[in-house]
Order: C-alpha cells, then structure tokens, then sequence
C-alpha cells in the first residue's frame, strides 16, 4: 500500500484543515487579545510571538519545502491510487534542474509495477549544463523515453533574457520575456534562452506519446505563464505540481492561478505539515506570505470519485 506521509499513508490521503489549524495553540496570534498582546510596551514584537507566527505560517504550509524526489514520488502516487490511465501518456517535469523530481516519480512508478505504461517523460530546464548532465544520466533510459528540452516554457513564443539572483550566484531566474519576434533578437547570445508554449512543444515533439496526464512546475515566478501555454492541453491533464516563493509576487498574484485552474475544473490543495489543505479560494497566506509554498491541483472529477471516499480528517 503506497504510502507517503504525511499526504499519503496506507492509501489514505491525509486532510489538515481549518479546524485544527484554529485548535493549534498558535492560532491564538490570528485573534490576540488585549491581554496577552504579541506587541511589547516598547513597541517591539517580542521573540516568542516571531517564533509562534512562524510555526504558525508552517502549520499552514508556508515556508515548507520539500524534497524534489519527495514532490515526484507524490504526484506519482497521486496518479496511482486516482486510477489515472498511464496508456498513451507522459510526464513533464518543468524546471528539472537536475532529474530530481524526476528520479522520485520513476522510483515509485517502478515499485508500484507500472512505470513501463507510461510512454514518455520530458524534462524541461533553461540552464544549458544542467540539460547536458541530465542527457547523459538518462541516455540508457528507453522504456520509458526521456525526452531533455533545453527551453523555457511560457504563454508567448520567443526569446527571452537570462539573468542571475546575484552576482555571486549560478542559479538562473526566469526574466521579461522579450516583446521582439524570433529572428530580431540576438539568438547567438549566451545570455538569451528559446522559449515556447507547451502545446506548441507537444504538437512538435510528444504528441506521439499521447498526452500529459501530470505537470511539475517549479520557474521561480513564472507559474502562471506556463499553466496559460498549456492551451487545450490542460482539458488532458489531471494533476498539475507547482510552487510559489518570493520572487512570484513581483510578477503576479496567486488569485491568477487559482482562478484560471478552477475555471478549468481544478481542486486546488496546498501542502502543509499535516496533510493537504483544500482552498476554495486564495487565502492571504497564498499571496503574502514570502516562503516557498507547495501546491496540488487535481481534477475535480478525480477528487471527489477517488481522493475524497480515501480521505482521512476530511472538512470543507
């Protein structure tokens, strides 16, 4: 019986909800009294209230991160206990980095006896290095292929800037896409990246795979831009990973991303210490709250056919 905790165990998927987050002795700091106020007499915040709000924020799922290979073994299993049919699909892993989430979903996939229906998986990543050590870790891999793109995927196709956080580090972040047409930009310039729709990538490369069934995205602020390139795709898609930090919010409110995949027939969770959490609807935590925060979006019809009958602590 798969089991991943805290999310999945015995089968069972694990809820945290309202409830026991306002039971927690933290939520105290949601609702202070005049009594026992978090504000000192100096004006201060004092120590103990940082500490309390912070493990407050983290029972929430703010400020949580998790494993790469932890994020793939899930979304596998996911697909797993929902049933998905793995026949004439494929898995995309955007931002791969290095296979990691990769190397989680394979691993779960092959222990589960299951791993040779899928037909495909595409690891997508913008750092050129990275693309050239994950061709070679997967180059024995046929059954299953992987299938290495070395491009960016976002709502417009073009060519758009590198740039890096700082000047000390080697870590890519996603920049403006450029507004000129392919052709006018400098193509030859190491510190310009090929960017395209997934769609458009799909109908080039992976339609002879069938279809993407489960979507990983991790682009530093991009999220939204991807999801949008997924077109008429997303009408195949059933679960769809992705995550939100600091640098989202310069470019966009997570509002943009909860109503485009509800719209499109999405149950939105994020992940937290205790279990998955359903929103309904954006929460201030999604929107201001500068930690990394995971998420799970699912198809509706799969969440209420098989997530809710195996759910455990369920409210909503």
């Amino acid at each position: 019986m798969i089991t991943i905790p805290p999310f999945i165990q015995d089968g069972k998927f694990y809820f945290s909800h309202p409830n026991s987050i306002q039971q927690s002795s933290f939520s105290k700091l949601l609702f202070p009294c005049k009594t026992n106020s978090p504000i000192t007499e100096s004006g201060a915040v004092s120590v103990d209230t940082l500490l309390s709000v912070r493990n407050l924020l983290s029972t929430m799922g703010a400020g949580c991160p998790f494993q790469p290979s932890f994020t793939g073994s899930l979304i596998a299993g996911i697909q797993i206990l929902c049933g998905v049919n793995l026949s004439n699909s494929y898995f995309v892993d955007i931002g791969s980095y290095d296979g990691s989430v990769a190397d989680g979903y394979m691993q779960l996939m092959k222990q589960a006896n299951v791993f040779k229906q899928i037909s495909a998986l595409c690891l997508i990543e913008i750092i050129e290095s990275m693309c050239d050590q994950m061709e070679n870790k997967y180059k024995h891999q046929v059954d299953p292929v992987v299938h290495v793109v070395n491009k960016a995927i976002h709502h417009k196709s073009g060519y758009m800037q590198r740039y890096l956080k700082d000047e000390n580090s080697d870590n890519e972040i996603y920049s403006l896409l450029s507004t000129r047409e392919i052709g006018c930009f400098d193509q030859t310039s190491t510190n310009t990246v090929e960017c395209c729709r997934l769609d458009d990538l799909h109908n080039d490369l992976l339609s002879k795979y069938g279809f993407p069934r489960a979507v990983r995205i991790q682009v530093n602020g991009r999220e939204y831009d991807v999801i949008r390139s997924f077109g008429e795709l997303i009408e195949h898609v059933d679960i769809i990973s992705f995550t939100m930090a600091a640098f989202g919010f310069e470019y966009l409110g997570y509002n943009l991303i909860h109503d485009y995949l509800s719209s499109n027939q999405f149950v939105v969770l994020r992940m937290t210490p205790h279990g998955f959490y359903v929103l309904p609807s954006p929460e201030y935590i999604d929107n201001k709250i500068p930690f990394i925060t995971n998420y799970i979006a699912i198809k509706t019809e799969l969440f209420q056919s098989h997530i809710i009958p195996r759910a455990i602590d369920f409210f909503i």
